[in-house]
């Protein structure tokens, strides 16, 4: 069966898609089928198709489909279960129309050009003296100047002007000639049409006088003696701007004549090495004749003398028993050489005319329309250069018909040739092309295309590089597209090390300095902030150090988090890393983000809103954070040089660096480890030391001063500072902890008891106390140290009764680390056992902060629920009266076991009812105490949802009943409001929670009504 049957019986059929994919895969294969060629290009076969489809369905089916107006919307691919193939089917169709489409629009344009040339024809039977400039200019002819106009800026370097022109022209596409809407040849450009301005002459009819040699004889005698022409000075300029253009096309013809003259010179010797080739192989030719005919005769004597001669005769292969002539003939007719110099290959027959052979081969062969393909196909590259500029001309061509996901697969062919072609114009369309690849590439693919822009520049050079890439990021940068955007300032980036300095520093950093203030998408300024980070590395001007300071301020006011975070782990490395290399990273860097911080801590005091900026506080602290490593770089290059290299360090003697960019290995190099090693070696810390003076005299009294300045009740504000305090301590280790740090700490807290309730104690036990436990891995003499000063705090905070907020919060920092619960269980229990009062109340207000989820079960039951329960005996009411938050907030944890939660319901229902000798409680017990009473609320209000059921329905509502029945009893209206409000609130939480019908009618709705005659009466 052969290709032309398979293909009827599928048009037979009207197996339409079936037939157009079959014609297809012939097309790949490099054939070509007429008869579907044929078909899929006669609109009218997809008409009947269609208009015969609506009949059928109309007639007899009652199935709907949609309008069948064109042959895309017939919904062909209905009953199939294959989702894919419908999407390719209609691709496929949506391709087909549109080549259908292309048709007809040049057939348009074709009808367009007969009607321009029959207006010019009539323009031109005009008489010739008349002009029509009174006439408006055309479209036609508007845009075609407009062509040539934008073709001159470009040729003379104007890009700029060029981008102008051709934004304002936004409805004509200037890189296509035929978007002028004419099929004809493109016009001389405007400097040629210029130049042959002056060379037209008006035609004038030719005459010729006639005369007799007697009248002829007259005039001679007659005629007077003519004098020489006057010129003007117009004349005379107008004659040497003539003879100069003259001169001009004779240079260029001389030009073109040594170019002929070159080629034919190549030729000849072409020709020459041919010709001595051909002589070579038909001497060797002769010699293997010489040689057979030899042998030939060698045998034939040998054959005479056997018997076997008749019966065995040895015959000549006919080519060589024709003689030298035939041989010579057969090869003269297979070789040809051409006019360039290559060897054409032909197999036309000596026997036949030319003319005959060649209509015997037009019929057994199909003929292709004439297209570019065909032109490429049947011009067979021979140099390199014929290669490049092949690949030039096929690359525009080949791009629209791959895959959007697959032109990436593109770019070595489109850099390849615009880095090997001569002719700039071309490169530049190789490089537009490049850019405008992909409408929308995704982020691999934008680092595909970078790579080859890196490849490119560090092949082409800086001055190719600047003038061939940089104005396709020009062309690029206010792409309505974010990704074609966001690629430009990637690429900024990737090509900044191949430019000059100068280029770098003004012209790419203004362009994405502009990115920056007139961007609004996120992504796109983190690649500008990334790109600005790379060209950092190369500044070197101290105008351009300012402003890229100037820049680092303004991105760290950044609101949107992913800006901020491109700045933390690029631009800001990268600004610190050129500061240390200046030479100025403490006095201008570091100095100014302290200022910063210490400017908004003092804001903070003053306008009372701590806890609103609160979140601004992390964004700076963590600059500062990022900062420490440099500066300790810093420090360990004013070291001597005279270290071991050879030395090495711990594993925890450094922080984890979550960056890679501020570990100092990567700062400073190999030798980091023995510069550290001989700083911690050291045994006093002068200022020989620049940095280091720096940071003695400057860094840490600056930073003691903002923790003064921060209330404990800013906790988010204190976790920051705490982080940023230990990152510090932790790099310059602890021999400089404790010979530098430690005093100036200790020195402000003995000098001010009040600073124990600011973020000074915090900051010092979780922090600068917790170096040496960090690194020496919980030493006794540490362990002991930070056991004696929190022990030591208490009392002073016990015996000067200054809040213990600060305590508290120092407690929750040391929490987090398990190692740290031992030693503090073993501080509040020895403050249980203290002797006074005042110490054990403040223990108990501290074991609350041991009442969490954080601790492990066996030590709430074995060492913080005896120690609550040894207070809630204690003699002293406050101190009984402390414990009940404690216990309480045991029953909010999750995991505690149903013994304990029993336990603690038992402890507190007898530390309610215990007797005190109070003139305050109403019936006696501790209860009746006002201040109780409110503690027990706010504590059920609080604990209320999230304790455990059998605490709420054993514990809570028989006391909340109580106290609001007592309530209706009280003669002080100001306390039983206060009451009364904070049972309300109690009462408004259980109501969210579940409560068994007993407990409802015993307890729940009995406290309700009194609570509603206090409401009352209020």
């Amino acid at each position: 069966i052969s290709i032309d049957d398979i293909s009827h019986e599928l048009l037979k059929r009207n197996f339409a898609l079936t037939a157009l994919e079959f014609y297809t895969e012939i097309q790949e294969k490099g054939k070509d089928q007429a008869r579907l060629r044929n078909y899929f290009s006669n609109p009218s076969n997809f008409e009947q198709q269609l208009n015969t489809k609506d009949a059928s369905i109309s007639g007899g089916l009652l199935q709907r489909t949609a309008s069948c107006s064109t042959f895309d919307s017939l919904d062909l691919a209905r009953f199939s279960d294959d989702g894919a193939q419908i999407v390719d089917e209609k691709v496929a169709v949506l391709e087909f129309e549109l080549r259908k489409a292309k048709d007809t629009i040049k057939s348009l344009r074709a009808n367009l050009t007969q009607t321009a040339g029959e207006r010019l024809c009539s323009t031109n039977n005009q008489p010739s003296g008349h002009t029509d400039t009174d006439d408006t200019i055309r479209s036609l002819e508007l845009r075609a100047i407009n062509h040539l106009v934008n073709e001159y800026l470009l040729n003379q370097g104007y890009r700029l002007s060029s981008i102008t022109f051709a934004d304002e022209n936004e409805d004509q596409d200037f890189e296509d000639w035929h978007d002028v809407g004419l099929n004809t040849a493109k016009p001389p450009d405007l400097v040629h049409l210029y130049r042959d301005y002056d060379h037209h002459v008006v035609p004038k009819h030719q005459c010729t006088d006639a005369s007799t040699m007697t009248d002829a004889l007259e005039e001679v005698v007659q005629q007077p003696i003519p004098e020489e022409p006057t010129y003007s000075a117009k004349e005379n300029i107008r004659l040497i701007e003539t003879l100069r253009s003259e001169v001009i096309q004779l240079q260029d013809r001389n030009s073109e004549l040594l170019q002929e003259i070159d080629r034919v010179k190549k030729q000849s010797i072409f020709l020459q090495i041919t010709y001595l080739v051909s002589c070579y192989y038909r001497e060797s030719l002769q010699a293997i004749k010489d040689m057979r005919i030899q042998e030939q005769e060698k045998l034939t004597a040998l054959a005479s003398q056997n018997t076997f001669d008749r019966l065995n005769p040895i015959e000549e292969p006919p080519p060589i028993q024709n003689g030298h002539g035939s041989l010579n003939h057969n090869q003269n007719s297979q070789h040809e050489v051409s006019t360039d110099g290559s060897t054409i290959h032909s197999s036309e027959p000596s026997q036949m005319r030319l003319e005959f052979w060649n209509a015997l081969v037009s019929e057994t062969q199909s003929s292709i329309e004439d297209c570019w393909l065909k032109q490429e196909v049947m011009t067979v590259c021979r140099t390199p250069n014929e290669f490049v500029d092949l690949l030039s001309r096929c690359l525009p061509h080949i791009v629209p018909t791959v895959l959007l996901a697959k032109r990436d697969q593109l770019v070595p062919l489109l850099l390849g040739a615009a880095s090997l072609h001569s002719d700039p114009e071309t490169r530049n369309q190789l490089l537009h092309l490049l850019f405008n690849l992909i409408k929308k590439p995704d982020a691999a693919q934008r680092q595909m295309i970078l790579h080859g822009c890196k490849a490119y520049a560090r092949h082409v050079g800086p001055q190719r590089c600047e003038e061939e890439l940089l104005p396709q990021f020009w062309e690029q940068l206010g792409h309505k597209f974010s990704e074609r955007r966001q690629l430009v300032a990637e690429a900024c980036g990737a090509i900044a090390p191949f430019l000059r300095p100068e280029m770098r520093g003004s012209l790419l950093m203004s362009m994405l300095q502009q990115m920056q203030q007139e961007e609004k998408l996120a992504e796109v300024r983190c690649s500008v902030v990334r790109s600005l980070a790379v060209i950092n590395a190369f500044l070197e001007d101290e105008n351009k150090h300012k402003q890229s300071f100037q820049m680092l301020r303004s991105f760290l006011n950044e609101k949107d988090s992913d800006v901020l975070d491109a700045t933390y782990t690029t631009y800001l490395p990268s600004y610190a890393m050129l500061s240390l290399l200046r030479g100025n990273l403490h006095t201008q860097l570091c100095s100014a983000l302290l200022d910063q911080l210490e400017v908004f801590f003092y804001k903070t005091i003053t306008n009372s809103q701590s806890e609103d900026k609160s979140p601004n506080c992390e964004n700076l602290v963590t600059p500062i954070v990022i900062t420490l490593p440099f500066v300790l770089s810093a420090v360990l290059l004013e070291l001597d040089n005279s270290v071991d290299d050879n030395s090495t360090i711990s594993d925890t003697r450094l922080p984890d660096m979550k960056q890679k960019l501020t570990h100092p290995s990567m700062i400073i190099g190999d030798r980091y480890t023995a510069l550290l090693n001989a700083f911690d070696a050291l045994d006093e810390f002068n200022g020989e030391n620049t940095v280091l003076s720096w940071v003695i005299n400057q860094l840490c009294p600056k930073i003691i001063k903002i923790l003064e300045a921060t209330s404990t009740q800013c906790v988010e504000m204190v976790y920051s500072l705490t982080r940023m305090t230990g990152i510090f301590c932790s790099l310059f280790g602890a021999n400089f902890t404790n010979t530098v740090i430690k005093p100036k700490f200790q020195h402000c807290m003995e000098a001010d008891v009040s600073s124990l309730n600011t973020a000074v104690l915090p900051v010092y036990a979780a922090a600068v106390m917790m170096v040496n436990i960090h690194i020496y891995i919980m030493h006794n003499d540490s362990k002991e140290e930070l056991n004696e000063f929190l022990f030591n705090c208490i009392i002073s905070i016990s015996q000067a009764k200054v809040p213990d907020h600060g305590m508290q919060l120092a407690f929750i920092l040391l929490r987090s680390s398990p190692v740290n619960h031992d030693i503090i269980m073993q501080v509040l229990w020895s403050c249980v056992m203290h002797e006074s009062a005042a110490v054990r109340e403040t223990a108990a207000s501290q074991l609350t902060v041991m009442t969490s989820s954080d601790i492990d079960a066996r030590v709430l039951s074995t060492r913080v629920f005896p120690a609550l329960v040894t207070l809630s005996t204690d003699t002293n009411v406050d101190v009984r009266v402390a414990s009940i938050p404690g216990l309480a907030a045991i029953v909010e944890i999750p995991s505690a076991p149903l013994e304990l939660v029993e336990r603690v319901v038992v402890q507190l229902t007898e530390l309610v009812s215990s007797h005190v000798d109070s003139n305050q409680s109403l019936d006696g017990t501790l209860l009746g105490i006002h201040e109780v009473r409110l503690s027990v609320v706010a504590m059920s209000t609080r604990v209320a949802a999230t304790s455990h059921p059998k605490f709420r329905d054993e514990f809570i509502l028989p006391h909340l009943v109580a106290i609001a029945a007592s309530n209706n009893q009280l003669c002080d209206s100001t306390k039983r409001s206060e009451i009364a409000k904070s049972l309300l609130e109690a009462y408004t939480t259980l109501s969210c929670c579940f409560i068994s019908a007993s407990l409802l009618h015993g307890s729940f709705l009995p406290a309700l009504k009194c609570l509603l005659v206090d409401m009352e009466a209020l």
